[in-house]
């Protein structure tokens, strides 16, 4: 059984001051869910376009730490650039290099995804709501192989005049993965306000993401605190959501509880976090720590 990691591999170009040189280094909310995932689990593969230029841009990076381009489509035009400049307090804004009409070529539509749902456990998707079309048919595909999702939403749909349609794309999955911000933005309240409207939503799992301060898991009407891992020096906190939320995918699909589900999303974002760019979860060293951790997280409490 595989997961199926579908969103973009991309090459960030980082700005954590306004003075200082920036960061370049291999990333996408798809690669770095990749590595959330792999972290816990086998058999990943990533979705989404590979650039005419991919072989001698991203191939390097995949070919070293194992990453299968098995289910990954040619596009014709170069690989996806994002600038990511964060800003003082923690917030970032990113713009990709190309334009949006040019990094939309790079994500997986239906067609691409369909082929590689056979046998497939959980599916880690980031994307906007407003292609009704576009989850009416996941909702098919996802009824006929019965893999789990879980959806990333991203920052463009978390907005007050699209919540019906958040709403409506929510109601196809089976995780929700949202941040605090984001979740302030949709409802338009406080945090408990959020946190009140998120439950409302009925499903089985949603990841509420709070940064340096871990993660509430709500489920099933109860609240269960995740506290971040806190074994790491941080570097670069780019990735750091979406790697935990491919964690989380795995630790859902394993059967495991929502709080150990959490503690392995805390320590994914860890290992995110302690460097630039993905984790290099291919190192076995790396998942023997990860596995240690866990053990003893969840015995701290």
């Amino acid at each position: 059984m595989s997961y199926l990691a579908v969103s973009t591999a991309v090459i960030d170009t980082i700005y954590h001051s306004e003075s200082g040189p920036p960061v370049i280094t291999s990333g996408g909310a798809g690669l770095y869910a990749y590595s959330g995932i792999r972290l816990w689990a086998g058999d990943v593969y990533l979705v989404c376009g590979r650039g005419n230029d991919f072989s001698g841009v991203l191939g390097p990076w995949f070919r070293k730490h194992g990453v299968s381009t098995a289910a990954m489509f040619p596009v014709d035009a170069p690989t996806p650039q994002t600038v990511v400049r964060y800003l003082p307090g923690g917030e970032r804004i990113e713009r990709p290099h190309y334009g949006a009409e040019h990094y939309r070529r790079f994500t997986a539509g239906i067609d691409r995804i369909a082929p590689h749902c056979s046998g497939c456990r959980g599916m880690y998707l980031f994307s906007g709501a407003e292609d009704t079309r576009f989850w009416d048919q996941l909702g098919e595909l996802k009824g006929q192989y019965r893999f789990t999702l879980l959806w990333e939403i991203s920052a463009d749909s978390a907005v007050p005049e699209k919540r019906e349609q958040v709403l409506n794309a929510a109601s196809r999955v089976d995780i929700l993965s949202i941040n605090r911000t984001e979740a302030a933005r949709l409802f338009s309240g406080d945090e408990e306000t959020c946190i009140r409207s998120l439950a409302s939503i009925g499903l089985p799992l949603v990841f509420y993401r709070r940064g340096n301060e871990g993660a509430l898991m709500l489920h099933g009407g109860q609240r269960t605190a995740v506290a971040p891992a806190g074994d790491f020096d941080a570097a670069d906190p780019t990735g750091a959501g979406n790697s935990s939320s491919g964690a989380v995918l795995a630790g859902y699909c394993q059967g495991l509880s929502p709080r150990t589900a959490g503690l392995m999303g805390s320590i994914a974002a860890g290992f995110t976090i302690a460097q630039h760019g993905p984790a290099p979860v291919d190192r076995t060293e790396l998942r023997e720590k990860a596995v240690l951790l866990l053990k003893q997280y969840e015995t701290a409490l």
